[in-house]
């Protein structure tokens, strides 16, 4: 057994735990980086970032690294759907460079070309990063302890504090005690990378309603992007099994209400794809005495939203800014961070409440709403504010934005 010592120990190297270690590596505190994964891959995570998504990354002091994963800044943002002509769609097509201060627009990227570059980005600047760990078994309170095995070797790490950043199956939270308050699902998505989109503009995300699936389209360089479809919650297998990627994309080109649904019919499917359930996770406690949870590992937002990336980096922004205030490291360090979290991601789970009565509710009736919806939007931009937050983010936006009474409002019928 080897025993060594750090400040920070990381457990896991996403988004978050990568995020989380550029800034303090380059602070000058010692940081160590446990990873599960030799080389990151394709595991359909999120890939988009709005525009205060982009916000945060300037904050940090990351969109350089993150814009070496294929990073691809797309301003132009249309919505599709039955409610709409295809023309219409395009005529209304958002500027999103107009809607945060500091951000150009959307930021589309490579996942796990990102978890790469920040823990490059970490390494270069002092951290150490270990890869192939496994059996991770962590100590909190006054003497904070990660135990875990290399191979057949156990190693020690002490350090003053532990970071779970370690995803949605968080064994550190576990270990922790921490639980989390869930919604349930409130429908299932696909996610599939596509290669020979040359038909789509690099530069325009798009989202839409059409018929039975809620879909996104995020490109990203040389005719690649990341489709999703989203459908309801009564047929979860829906696009399981062989063959789904050319199922995803040849549903894609009988949509109606695209200018030109054959570009999906050249593209090709990469080799992965998952469907999965979509909810919200919560936590108003991610943190323990010498110990906090960041990212998905303090839970999550639904993926309707596209929030995933966003919060991540939030989220470490604000824990480095904690570590680094030069105060103690003692419990109440992180309370400002739970604070702020926990009602942000109040916010967010109002958010996509609000986006899925909106977007993903199948029925005649639900289409009778997204119609009187959108005609309302036409007539009142300022309807819209129930599912704003998610491009200008939920402290941009008044209380009353995320009340049940606003999204009633938005959706209801003439």
């Amino acid at each position: 057994m080897t025993e060594t010592t750090t400040d920070v120990a990381i457990v896991g190297g996403g988004i978050a735990g990568g995020a989380l270690a550029v800034q303090l590596a380059r602070a000058g505190l010692g940081v160590t980086v446990l990873e599960q994964s030799e080389h990151f891959r394709d595991r359909v995570r999120g890939e988009y970032m709005p525009p205060w998504g982009y916000a945060e990354l300037v904050s940090a002091g990351l969109l350089d690294v993150v814009l070496r994963a294929e990073g691809t800044v797309t301003p132009r943002f249309v919505t599709y759907g039955d409610s709409m002509s295809p023309d219409d769609a395009e005529a209304a097509a958002a500027d999103t460079s107009r809607l945060v201060r500091g951000a150009a627009g959307m930021l589309n990227l490579s996942h796990p070309g990102a978890c790469s570059e920040l823990a490059d980005e970490a390494a270069r600047n002092g951290a150490e990063v270990v890869r192939g760990v496994h059996r991770v078994e962590v100590a909190a309170g006054s003497r904070p302890a990660v135990t875990y095995l290399r191979g057949d070797q156990e190693h020690v790490l002490r350090a003053r504090v532990v970071v779970g950043a370690d995803g949605r199956s968080s064994a550190v939270r576990r270990q922790l005690g921490v639980r989390l308050a869930t919604t349930g699902p409130r429908t299932f998505a696909v996610g599939l990378l596509v290669d020979g989109l040359t038909g789509w503009p690099a530069a325009t995300n798009a989202v839409g309603t059409c018929q039975d699936v809620c879909f996104f389209v995020f490109p990203r360089r040389d005719g690649r992007a990341r489709v999703y479809l989203v459908w309801d919650k009564s047929a979860p297998g829906r696009f399981a099994g062989p063959g789904a990627g050319e199922r995803i994309l040849s549903r894609l080109a009988t949509l109606t209400c695209f200018p030109d649904g054959d570009v999906f019919r050249a593209a090709r499917p990469g080799p992965g794809w998952a469907s999965y359930p979509l909810g919200d996770a919560w936590t108003d406690q991610p943190y323990a005495p010498g110990a906090v949870l960041i990212g998905d590992a303090a839970g999550y937002n639904d993926p309707i939203l596209g929030q995933g990336l966003t919060i991540a980096v939030r989220d470490a922004r604000l824990v480095a800014e904690a570590l680094l205030s030069g105060g103690q490291w003692g419990p109440s360090v992180f309370a400002p961070y739970a604070a702020e979290r926990t009602e942000r991601m109040r916010r967010l789970r109002a958010t996509a409440d609000a986006m899925t009565r909106l977007r993903a509710d199948f029925t005649a009736e639900g289409r009778r709403r997204r119609d009187a919806a959108f005609a309302r939007f036409a007539a009142d931009p300022g309807a819209r504010l129930p599912i704003a937050a998610a491009m200008v983010g939920p402290d941009a936006l008044p209380p009353e934005a995320f009340t049940r009474e606003a999204a009633d409002r938005m959706v209801a019928l003439p």
